[in-house]
This record gives C-alpha cells, structure tokens and sequence, in this order.
C-alpha cells in the first residue's frame, strides 16, 4: 500500500494531507516518501529509444519508477537496465476494440495495485489507454506525451478516429508535453488541446540527446571504417544515410528517387538504409525494385548506430510527419549535416542554412538539390555538422530536459494540491451550507 494511502486499493481515496508537496527532496514528499510515478508506453521499444536513461535519472531522484508497456524481451531488459520494476500490459498498436477494451481493464488493474501519484503515458495506444485508466483511478496528477500525431497523414474515417483518440488523451491529462514547438501549434491550430495546457522541455524533444554516444572517438571512427568495409562501400565514395523505419511516412521512396538522380553525377553514390520494413506501414510495392538498384545499401536494424552515423557524408530524412525526430540530432550530434522535410516536427530539426537544409516533402528533385550541394562541398558539409554537434549541445542537452521533466513533475504535484485542497474546502462549504438549511427549514 502506498504510504500517502490511507485504506482504499484505489488512487482516487487519497486526501488532501496524502498529496506530496514540492518541499520535499527530488522525488519524495514533504513526509520523505518516495513518490510512485509510472511510464506508460504501447511498445517496450519505445521504452528503450525514447526513454532512454530518464527512468533511471528519475529514480535517482527519489522516486518509485515502474514501467509498463507490452510485454517482450525490451521490457524486461530496459527494466534491468534502468533498475525500475517493469510490468508487461499486451497492447496493440492498431485500433482493435476488444483487445482495447481488455488492455484498458488489465491497465485499470495496475494503477489499481501499483497506486502511482503521477503517470506519464506516452505513444498513441498506451496515451488513450492510459490517460483514460488514469481517470478511472483517480490518478492525481497525469501528463500525456505527445510524440507526433500520426492523423497528418491520415484521411476519412481514419483521421477522424486518430483526432478523436488524440482528443480524448489530451483532455485525459493535466499537461500534455509536447516533443516540439511545432507541434504544439499544430495540436493548437486542430483544437486537440486548449492554448496553456500544453508544455516544452528545453528546446524540444521528450528526452534531450546523449552527445557523448554520438561524437567521434577513435574506437568509434574504426567501427564506421569496418561498417564500410563490411557493407562494400567503396573507399572513396560518397554515402547518404537513413536511420529509421524503413516506411512511406518516413518519405524513403523519395529518398531512394533523390538517390537514382545523383548517381549522374556521383557514380559510385551510396545510399546506406539502416532500419527495418514495418509490417503495420509497408513500402509501396514498386518500391521494391528501387531498393534493389545499385548503390542501394540495406544494413538492417542496428542497436549502435553511432558507427553508421560517422560512415556517412549526410544524413537525409525526407519525412511526411515527425513530433521531433531524433536520427537528426543524433546525427549532428556525430558532426554530420542533415536534410529534413518543412513539416510538423521535422522543422524544429535542422537550422536552414546553419546545420543542414529543410526541403519540401513529397519532392525528390528538390531533396536531390539539397544532398548535391552537400555532397559537392565536403568544406561545407564540415561547417554545417560542426555547427550541428554545437546546438545539439547547447539546446537538447539530456540533463537539462530531465531537469525540466523533474521541474514539471513538482509543479504538477504542487498544482494538483492546491486544487485538491479547494474542492475539499468547497465541498465543506456546501455540507456546511446544507446543514444550515436544514436546521431552518425545522
């Protein structure tokens, strides 16, 4: 039993003396209880990537960290990793009512037993199932995270179903913290979220980048020289790189179109993809014979992508839809330019001009232009990437996200007191006011 509980098994029978006040150490109430607090994700993939290294910054911060999110072996092993209790929830990623419903119960039941003080959900699933089993329990203090808003690229029915999960997730919440500032406006201009409620961490993204997995090192430099050598790249050619899922959204049949026409002027141009197919998002099929044209390098996932970073000239992600992408800043992070799409998210990757070129989407001819100049100016592909790895660390720095995060987390708390402390001094008010007019209605 929570400490700040006093008897029910729900979140929803705390008092007003039960909610932690922000005078406490980091993650612990006024009273030196740890506060629970728990991630809550549809995938453990998305555990891995997107909260790498905050459960554990979290933790050492004071507070009780559980992770749920569906079960597999990522779950487990980021659990063992970050050193938080890790409970698998089966969740799936698309719209399937039953299996919904049932996820949403399983998912009422944790936050039943566990009795968080604050959840963070997070991903479209695990935010609507999520945010709505926060509700049910009373959770005091909810945050959704709002990675990108995949209704973009959406249309009909399916649009309207994927606005009104958004919906129902951000009204679910009590701050809804967006990855970008681009993607606050657009969550604005569609009426997903009232102005105010929505918040940034630092310049942007969820989790801030880890320069120092990215930067060059000898060891790493030997690793991106063995990469090339292992895949067949030739010594002396130019590579573009992907990194991501290998996906219509994520604009690669543009990429590979961009790359077919700078093979005329850069014949032994390679274009090195690293990344799966998803099978929930597959590649038109005459894409098929684009990836099998010559130059065309399939490396597969990679759990280190920091050798495939420094094995490239440029990075190009011609994306449709983004919340804030973080391949870029990685990339910038190892010195390398980068190409992105004027679109939601991706926008808020690339300084036009200082750090890379924003191209329009859907355009290869003018994806093509971009990576020539790049590939055609190596002195000014230095520039850029140099200027890159500077604003990754001055802007997106992990411990001053976490920081923000952790600043967040005691408003919130501080917050949902007071407002707690009114309902109960109103609610007083009225029992005493009735009262009252009972005794002189006899």
């Amino acid at each position: 039993m929570l400490a700040f509980c006093k008897t029910s098994t729900t979140v929803s029978s705390m008092t007003i003396t039960d909610i932690p006040h922000a005078s406490g150490p980091g993650g612990t109430s006024a009273q030196g209880v740890a506060i629970r607090l728990m991630f809550i994700v549809t995938v453990p993939m998305s555990a891995r990537i997107l909260l790498r290294g905050q459960l554990a910054d979290m933790k050492s911060r004071g507070y009780s960290v559980t992770l749920v999110s569906s079960p597999g072996p990522d779950l487990s092993a980021t659990g063992q990793r970050e050193g938080v209790k890790a409970i698998p929830v089966q969740m799936e990623r698309q719209i399937s009512p039953l299996l919904d419903l049932r996820a949403l119960f399983d998912l009422i039941r944790v936050l039943q037993k566990e009795q968080p003080m604050i959840t963070k959900v997070g991903t479209p699933k695990a935010g609507l199932l999520g945010g709505l089993a926060a509700v049910a329990t009373g959770v005091p203090c909810r945050v959704y995270v709002l990675h990108g808003l995949r209704l973009e690229t959406a249309t009909g029915l399916k649009r309207a179903l994927l606005w009104s999960a958004e919906r129902v997730a951000c009204l679910s919440a009590h701050r809804v913290l967006c990855a970008s500032p681009s993607l606050l406006r657009e969550a604005e201009r569609l009426h997903l979220l009232p102005r105010g409620k929505g918040v940034l961490l630092g310049g942007g993204t969820t989790n801030g980048v880890d320069s120092s997995r990215f930067t060059a090192t000898e060891e790493r430099l030997r690793a991106a020289s063995t990469l090339r050598e292992g895949l067949g790249v030739p010594e002396d050619a130019k590579v573009i790189g992907f990194v991501g899922r290998l996906t219509g959204d994520k604009g690669v049949v543009e990429l590979l179109a961009a790359h077919r026409i700078l093979r005329r002027s850069f014949p032994d141009l390679c274009l090195l993809l690293v990344g799966e197919p998803d099978p929930d998002d597959p590649l038109p099929a005459h894409a098929a014979s684009m990836l099998a044209a010559p130059g065309v390098i399939m490396a597969g996932w990679m759990v280190d992508t920091a050798p495939a970073y420094h094995a490239m000239d440029v990075l190009a992600l011609p994306t449709y839809r983004e919340g804030f992408p973080g391949v870029p800043l990685e990339a910038a992070a190892a010195g390398r330019p980068v190409v992105t799409t004027s679109v939601t998210g991706a926008v808020d990757a690339v300084v036009e001009g200082v750090t890379g070129y924003i191209v329009p989407p859907r355009d290869p001819g003018a994806l093509a232009d971009a990576l020539g100049r790049l590939l055609a100016d190596p002195a000014l592909a230095v520039e850029l990437g140099r200027s890159g790895r500077e604003r990754v660390g001055r802007d997106f720095s992990q411990a001053t996200v976490w920081d923000e995060n952790a600043a967040l987390f005691r408003e919130l708390l501080t917050e949902r007191s007071n407002s707690m402390k009114t309902d109960t001094r109103l609610r007083r008010m009225v029992k005493r006011i009735r009262g009252t007019a009972a005794v002189g209605s006899t």
